[in-house]
């Protein structure tokens, strides 16, 4: 075991979200080398883990004991991506005095534009957070792009996208663990075409193009089609999802879904769609790729395997449900789906390499 403690901190699910499935598919490697995890979210039943309350400052006060000279992979939001009025000026007071080498994972594609928008306190705390990194690691090259040429970072920038492999617990689930959750997607199911979403009922998500287009689709068609949402949780607006819904009674809803249970939900259905319109590379698509079904998908940085469609862009989407329920395929879809696998491998590969500073 190395003499630097080397910590991996961010959140698990509960809730469900791209990085929280990023840090479950790294916890067991990162532990199996020697590392510790800290998680401010989820997995309160695994003992491997030290879980901390960032509400009530549990991070900081593990710094303070055992975070000397530590090297932290960082994947939470609260430093630089939401910087936060506490969290974020006791961080970067602690960094220098406990000796902190400090990588940043940016996951968010958002940034560069909502950045632009930061005033007063929380612009004075973002700058002063970007310039007290050591090491990025960001999943898209446009961010990397923007590292360098908007914020001038000279420190180490390295692009390694959160695409990571499934464990075997994720492909070998046959039914939905939540018997509530079950009886939903099997009441779905019972129509004679299931299209599947995942997001969260927010305008940025393309839910309401989603049943827009499917309702086209059935209009046209004349097809018994249904449409199941899984809505991650995180920033859900009651009002925006009385819109989605309203007077669609073929449109079913999940909610925080077990990571583990999405590969179940992607073979079970006959098409996925993924309409986030700040789509960075976009991992749940590649990862419905990989369970055999067609992924209709926003323009975003991956689109290969898939058919794409512009944000927005309704009757593109409404198309694509069509053709797809009429038998169209990707020709080559299977192919990147091993490409993306082995693209997997290799990144996991990188990330250890990143949080631990050494080649495995």
């Amino acid at each position: 075991m190395s003499d630097v403690e080397t910590i991996l901190f961010g959140p698990l699910p509960p809730p469900v979200g791209g990085v929280a499935v990023f840090m479950s598919r790294l916890k067991e490697p990162v532990l199996a080398r020697g590392g510790t995890v800290w998680a401010y979210s989820g997995g309160t039943n695994d003992r491997d883990v030290i879980h901390v309350d960032h509400r009530r400052l549990g991070h900081i006060r593990r710094l303070i004991s055992q975070g000397r000279n530590s090297r932290i992979t960082d994947s939470t939001h609260f430093h630089i991506e939401h910087p936060h009025w506490l969290l974020a000026p006791l961080w970067l007071l602690l960094k220098p005095v406990q000796g902190i080498t400090w990588i940043k994972v940016l996951h968010d594609g958002t940034l560069p534009e909502r950045s632009r928008q930061f005033q007063g306190l929380r612009r004075s705390l973002f700058e002063s957070a970007i310039r007290a990194v050591d090491e990025f690691v960001v999943v898209s090259k446009p961010l990397a792009d923007w590292l360098r040429d908007d914020l001038h970072v000279q420190v180490p920038i390295r692009t390694i996208p959160a695409l990571l492999p499934l464990s075997g617990d994720e492909v070998s689930v046959r039914r939905l663990s939540d018997a509530r959750a079950e009886e939903v997607f099997a009441n779905a199911r019972r129509h004679a075409h299931l299209v599947c979403g995942v997001g969260t009922f927010a305008p940025e998500y393309g839910f309401l193009q989603m049943a827009e287009g499917v309702e086209r689709a059935r209009q046209s068609t004349g097809l018994d089609i249904a449409l199941i949402l899984i809505d991650g949780g995180l920033s859900s607006e009651a009002d925006f999802h009385k819109i989605v819904v309203h007077d669609r009674d073929w449109i079913y809803t999940l909610t925080n879904v077990p990571f583990n249970e999405m590969q179940t939900i992607y073979k079970r259905s006959d098409a996925y769609i993924r309409g986030f319109a700040g789509e960075g590379y976009g991992l749940s698509r590649i990862e419905a790729l990989w369970s055999g079904t067609p992924v209709i998908a926003a323009i975003a940085t991956e689109e290969r395997g898939m058919f794409s469609y512009r944000f927005d862009d309704v009757d593109a989407l409404a198309a694509h449900v069509e053709a797809v329920l009429a038998g169209a395929r990707i020709a080559d879809a299977d192919c990147w789906a091993a490409e993306f696998r082995a693209d997997a491998e290799r990144y996991l590969r990188e990330h250890l390499e990143s949080i631990f500073g050494r080649s495995f």
